[in-house]
Parts: structure tokens; sequence; C-alpha cells
């Protein structure tokens, strides 16, 4: 397999997952700070570690070329990150490295820094009270103008906490707070937790990011999808070929096999169809052999276990039909679709990743307690691989981990809020060409302005079936609405360049 860039910093630039328009531009987050406060830093870490000088724990250090201050005290906070937590949204801001592999899993905006405050304590996040004096003036004296924060309460309502943040930012005209909109949006509407119910700042909600982060990898990736016949919904799976069987079309009418597992004969009724069946049981070629002797054209598995896409193994000579696996929250789901209407089936190879047009089921929705649209903006916030806190930089695997949820998304919005504020410091509006005699400090008020500006429709579905809808709900198509704010994060729509990028104003 081949490792990829970082996919997230693709989508935040120009919505594809590649494409680093902005980086390509000279803008990778130069000058900015960004402040923020979590679990820990593992400073060790070849995305932090400066070999010239030494972690600024409870001092300051403007030289060091990632992290200006690390704050701690005898009631909150330490030296190290023991949960991780830290290390991973710190890294999706603006983690960087020289070395080969995990280089490729920085941040954002990677040569923005930070000012970072340790809050963790008996095994959870613990703020202080007074947010504007006590965590957010000096690091905003220090110089940094954008906040990122990955957590909060369980109220819905404009709380004293929610009000601190406004009143920082009525005071501080050029300040600018990203919060993680939370996670309890498989429970539907009214999930956004304060702080992230403030006005003067940016609540962010977390789309799915693509199918090769979920993998991790590019090669081999298979994307199945479903479209229901009467409803007209579609949702596009990850699948995974088996090592046996052929490579052609999986294409037709979707049935479940009987028995569901494909441990027995099959009846006719997969006849000419694609079967979806089971793991368990018997082995992947016994199951293979069974589906094509009862004339399936294509065999689909569905795991019988919340895991990651399983790839079948084993041979199978006699088999020539395609075979394929989905997980089983995707097989499940299937059968939802199955038991309403017809569902025919198609794969492919090649063409748009679409995974990333969904809305993660995690992600907090809207309104607040008291009927304000949230959240503002949606960015990448499931299968995020970034900094791993006790890991080491000898292999891309031991440098890196997987988390998911808004806690994700608010570092990657952050990042690119940091881009879109040297865009404007370094003077590139209105030529679209960099002139730093013509730029300015913009305002919280501005950023947030073209933030959500950026916003680009998700064309996706969303997982409704925690809250009694439908695993393949469509999401709603008009902005802004309270499922994903005004969209997805997309820089180039806001940016201006001289000559002009794809996608761009």
């Amino acid at each position: 397999p081949v490792v990829r860039n970082k996919w997230a910093k693709g989508i935040v630039q120009s919505g594809v997952a590649g494409d680093h328009v902005i980086f390509d531009k000279g803008l990778k987050g130069q000058g900015e700070i960004v402040g923020i406060a979590d679990t820990g830093i593992d400073m060790s870490l070849c995305f932090f570690k400066d070999p010239s000088h030494l972690a600024p724990y409870n001092s300051q250090s403007p030289a060091h070329r990632k992290v200006i201050s690390y704050r701690y005290d005898k009631t909150w906070g330490s030296r190290r990150d023991e949960e991780g937590h830290g290390s991973h949204t710190t890294g999706s801001i603006c983690g960087s490295t020289t070395t080969a592999g995990p280089a490729e899993f920085g941040g954002m905006a990677p040569e923005a820094k930070l000012i970072f405050d340790d809050i963790y304590v008996n095994d959870e996040l613990s703020p202080p009270d007074d947010l504007y004096h006590d965590l957010f003036k000096q690091p905003y004296d220090e110089g940094a103008r954008i906040r990122s924060e990955s957590w909060g309460g369980d109220s819905i309502f404009y709380t004293s906490s929610a009000r601190e943040v406004d009143a920082f930012a009525r005071d501080h005209r050029d300040f600018l707070a990203v919060w993680a909109a939370g996670n309890e949006g498989t429970l539907g509407m009214y999930t956004i937790g304060s702080p992230a119910t403030a006005k003067n700042m940016l609540c962010v909600g977390a789309q799915q990011s693509t199918a090769e982060s979920l993998l991790k990898q590019a090669n081999e990736k298979l994307f199945v999808k479903f479209v229901a016949a009467s409803s007209g919904v579609e949702q596009e799976v990850l699948a995974s070929w088996a090592a046996f069987g052929g490579r052609g079309a999986i294409t037709g009418t979707l049935v479940l096999g009987s028995p569901r597992d494909a441990c027995g004969p099959l009846g006719e009724a997969v006849s000419g169809k694609v079967a979806l069946v089971e793991r368990g049981t018997c082995t992947f070629s016994e199951k293979a052999a069974a589906v094509q002797a009862a004339g399936a054209v294509a065999m689909l598995v569905y795991d019988n276990e919340f895991t990651p896409t399983v790839v079948m193994g084993g041979k199978a000579p006699g088999v020539t039909i395609p075979c394929a696996s989905i997980s089983s929250h995707d097989g499940e789901a299937a059968k939802v679709l199955m038991g309403a209407e017809s569902v025919t089936v198609a794969a492919s190879t090649s063409g748009a990743d679409l995974w990333q047009q969904n809305l993660a089921d995690f992600s907090g929705k809207g309104p607040t307690g008291d009927g304000r649209m949230m959240p503002h903006i949606v960015t990448p916030g499931a299968d995020i691989w970034s900094a791993k806190a006790g890991g080491n930089c000898l292999s891309t695997n031991n440098a890196i981990q997987d988390m998911g949820g808004t806690s994700m998304a608010a570092p990657v919005c952050a990042g690119g809020v940091a881009l879109a504020r040297q865009y404007i410091r370094e003077g590139f509006y209105p030529s679209g060409a960099k002139a730093v005699s013509s730029g300015w400090s913009p305002s919280g008020a501005l950023l947030r302005a073209m933030i959500l500006n950026s916003g680009q429709a998700l064309s996706g579905i969303m997982d409704a079936s925690g809250s009694g809808g439908s695993p393949f709900q469509p999401l709603q198509k008009s902005l802004p609405n309270n499922q994903q704010g005004y969209g997805a994060l997309t820089l180039t729509k806001i940016l201006r360049f001289t000559p002009a990028v794809s996608g761009g104003p």
C-alpha cells in the first residue's frame, strides 16, 4: 500500500483530497499563532520537537519551531499527554516534521505555531472557571489570535462560559474562537454543547473524510453504491475486494441470501442478482462457492461485528464471480433500505470519492436552546490520522493514530482559519498576489464571515437511525441549516489568486 497525504488538508483547501492549492501559493500558516487547551502535547514527538530549543514548559520560547508556550500548574495539567487527545488535535492544526512518511500527516497550517494550555486532571478536561482571564488572555497577549477548542459541556443554552467567549471577542476584535460542536448528534437535533453555543465564534460540525482516510491507504479502493428504486436515495460505501473471485462489474439488484450466512445451498431468489450475505459460520470461500452455485452475479459480505471492513482471504479456485466485503454498519443499513423498497447496486474503482460528502452521524446538530442555527460550518472529523502521543517517528504507523469526533473537526477548521488569516495579513487581497504592504490584521468578525461564505453544501447522507430515522437519510439541501450550517469549509471559494485557481472567485 502507498500512504498518501493527509486527506483533510486538500478537502479544506479545495474540496479535493489531493489538491493542496493553498499550500502551492505559499500559504502554510507562516506567522500565525493558535491557542488551544487540551490534554497535553507529547513534545518528544517529531511533529512538535525542536532539536535546537527546549520545550517551553511554563515559559516562553518564541524561537521554538512549533510551541511558543506550554502552560500547566499544580491543579491542572502536566508535561505529558496521558490521554493522547491533545497531541492529536494540535497535530491537526500545525504539526509538522521532515521525517519521511509521518511528514505527509502534518497539520492544516504546518508552519503556524501554538500556545498551549494543559487542562487535563483526574482523567478529564477541566478548564478554568474564568475563561476570559485564566485561559484566553495570556495566549492572546503572546500573539494567539485564533483559538481551537475541542471540549465542552452538555447544556444547549447560552451559558456563562458561552458569554465569556463572546465577551473576549467583543473586547479583542481580532480574536476568533473555533469550537467543536459536540458528539451527541446521533440523538438528533438540539445536540450542540456549550461553550459552542456562543454567538461570536465558529461552531464546527464534522463531515466524513475520504474512504482512503478510512483505510489509511489508496490502493485497491472499491466503492459500492446502493440506489433505492422508488425514493431515489443513494449511498456510496467503502468495500474491499476478496482475495479470490473475479474483478468484474458488481451490478444488479441486491437481495439477501437465504440462509443469510450462505453456509448452505441458496434458493433461486439470488439467481441473476447481487447476493448480500453475513460473515460467520463457514469460510469466505465456501460462501462464495454457494452463492455462485445459486446463480448470483456477485457477492457482498457484510461483517457480523462492528469493526473496520475485513478483507476476505483464502483460496477459491472455482469462484469466478466478483466478491467484496463491506462493514457491519453498511450491511445493516442496506438491509433496512431493502426492507422498504427495491435496491440496485453498482461498484466502481475510480471517480470522485463521495465519502466526504456525508455528514458524520455523531456531529452535533442545532438549533441551540434559544433557537439559533448551529453548527456554522463542517470540516472532516471522522477517521482523522494525526500525531500519536507516546509514539515515535521511526515509522508512519508508530507516529500517527486514527481518531474521530468534532474534536478532530475543530482543529482542522482552525488550521484553515489560520491560512485565511495569513492571506489577508500578507496582502493577497484584493489583487490575488502577495503584497505585504497591503495587508492588515483582520478582525475575528471578518474571518468568521469569510469561513461562512466558504461553505460548500454536502450532497450525501447522514445516518439518523440513532434518533429513529433512516440510516440513509438525505441531507437538507438548502443552506444554512442545523445539520451542516453553511456547508463544508472550502478555502478556494473565498481566496482569490492571480493567476486564478480552479473553483476560485
